[in-house]
């Protein structure tokens, strides 16, 4: 068990009245998937639970997979089949019609309102071994009633992976520590086990010619700071006595923004060396002109501001 002192909470509110499901879903979901828990309950009394990913269909405009549960639990509790999906960031099932979020990634502290008296939080972090495999980078996930956190449920889980262990000492049950010990591969590209190589541009999962046409169209496109063209972006320093500060330019191809000092940012539009400024906000009202030199170091400006016109020139810092 994963254990990690709390830190600041914040919560994702489901839809009120909602009851999420409580089983165990793995993760990323596909037709055909197959994955398996043993269970050992304090008594000693062993057993294995299955999941069987048997069907998919489309609800609410996404495509949901039906959970058939294979359990051989001595006890008595109610499972029923259920539908789910997941993303790289959440699972979710589909109860009463609607979607409902199960579980979600996070820092810890965050978690989820299930319904006013159980919220499902994120507890802690880190590597955790069972006999499957491991250690894995797990999310442990606590509930929380009357405001606290229950130290005998934590279930445990691995991005790309799922819930590789619960332990459940809450129950009206003998308590009971149940550990993912195998599942079975499927052809998700991208998931835990098939991951992107290295050269897949186009993400299927193999290199070929597709991705060469992804390379040739953005040949030689350069995202490094020196090569992109900020034009005339920089500090300036202006020739006004009376002036506080730097006159600052932000570049962005035809469009720029302009600070004087505290004031701004103003509107600025670029064609060839010249920009025009446009100021109207409570500090200033009017137009400006910087027309620059060729080395594209200095400007001189025109203005009328305020009911003031005059020229100035400024040099780049």
């Amino acid at each position: 068990m994963i254990i990690a002192v709390l830190v600041t909470t914040s919560y994702l509110v489901l839809n009120p009245g909602l009851k999420a499901q409580e089983d165990l879903l793995v993760w990323p979901l596909s037709e055909g998937r197959i994955w398996t828990y043993h269970c050992q309950d304090s008594n000693g009394t062993e057993w294995e639970e299955t999941r069987e990913v048997i069907d998919s269909n489309i609800l609410g405009g996404q495509t949901y997979y039906k959970v058939r549960f294979i359990d051989n639990c001595p006890y008595d509790y109610e499972e029923s089949d259920h539908y789910g999906r997941s993303t790289d960031t959440a699972l979710y099932i589909w109860e009463d019609g609607h979607e409902v979020m199960d579980y979600v990634v996070g820092p810890v502290g965050f978690g989820l309102i299930v319904d006013p008296n159980r919220v499902r939080e994120i507890v802690s972090k880190g590597l955790i071994t069972v006999p499957y495999g491991g250690p894995y980078e797990a999310y442990s996930y606590g509930k929380r009633r009357n405001n606290e956190i229950d130290p005998y449920l934590i279930e445990s889980f691995v991005p790309g992976l799922g819930f590789i262990k619960i332990v459940d000492y809450s129950g009206t049950y003998p308590p009971v520590i149940k550990e993912l010990i195998s599942i079975s591969p499927d052809n998700l590209c991208g998931d835990y086990y098939h991951p992107y190589p290295a050269g897949d541009e186009n993400h299927d999962c193999i290199v070929n010619f597709k991705d060469l046409s992804v390379l040739a169209a953005h040949w030689l496109v350069c995202t490094k700071y020196e090569c992109l063209d900020y034009g005339f972006s920089g500090m300036y320093v202006p020739d006004l006595p009376d002036f506080a500060g730097y006159i600052q330019i932000i570049q962005t191809g035809d469009d720029a923004l302009i600070y004087l000092g505290v004031d701004g940012p103003y509107a600025g539009v670029v064609s060839g060396n010249v920009i025009s400024v446009t100021l109207n906000d409570a500090h200033n009202v009017g137009t400006m002109t910087f027309t620059f030199l060729e080395d594209g170091l200095s400007f001189t400006a025109d203005y009328d501001v305020n009911g003031d016109t005059g020229t100035f020139t400024a040099t780049k810092v």
